[in-house]
């Protein structure tokens, strides 16, 4: 599921003012989340082209950090690619996580970062940064939701919510492969992103 989770959708809002919209994603190519790489996204629309994006352990408009990963030769409007950078052991922020019993977590009126960033730059100036974050509390926060009307909301979601592949390697269906499985996630993750519709395909 790209985590672009129908999430990119409400997650990834420039932090700073540029033309170019970048943020993160998480592949599906890999046989576990662990080994799944991170993806750079950009645009729709990105006219004024960085020089370059790159993906970062920590928030690069505090302190500069050399980029683990760097692409250059943005020349569309919008494009993705993959870097080397693996999602590793993904952790929420203590009380997130579901195994972390008796503790009242911490709520994010807007969101809180988990350590995966990515930005854009001319040379050394930062145009734009983002960063992979989880909004486990996002509903609460909206004034006046709950008198709002269905056709009024814009709800996250994910479809097959809850399907996964122990090992696409020996998943030799293309029907599993391109269509059944669409995140590695489970579902307490997805809803700790913000994903609040679910689709659940009985198969």
């Amino acid at each position: 599921m790209y985590l672009s989770f129908l999430l990119i959708f409400c997650y990834y809002l420039p932090l700073l003012i540029s033309a170019c919209p970048i943020y993160l994603t998480i592949s599906l190519d890999s046989k576990t989340l662990q080994d799944a790489y991170l993806e750079i996204n950009w645009g729709p629309e990105c006219h004024d082209h960085p020089e370059w994006i790159g993906i970062f352990s920590e928030d690069p408009s505090t302190t500069y950090f050399h980029p683990e990963a760097r692409i250059t030769n943005i020349n569309n409007s919008s494009g993705k690619v993959l870097s080397n950078v693996k999602v590793g052991k993904l952790r929420f922020p203590h009380g997130w996580n579901s195994n972390d019993d008796n503790t009242v977590p911490i709520e994010y009126p807007k969101g809180k970062c988990l350590p995966y960033y990515v930005a854009s730059f001319n040379g050394s100036e930062l145009l734009t940064v983002e960063c992979l974050k989880i909004q486990p509390n996002w509903m609460s926060k909206l004034e006046h939701i709950a008198q709002m009307p269905l056709k009024d909301l814009f709800i996250p979601g994910t479809h097959a919510s809850g399907a996964y592949v122990n090992n696409l390697v020996k998943t030799k269906s293309v029907l599993v492969k391109d269509y059944v499985v669409a995140q590695q996630f489970d579902v307490w993750s997805q809803l700790v992103f913000g994903v609040r519709y679910l689709d659940f395909s009985i198969g």
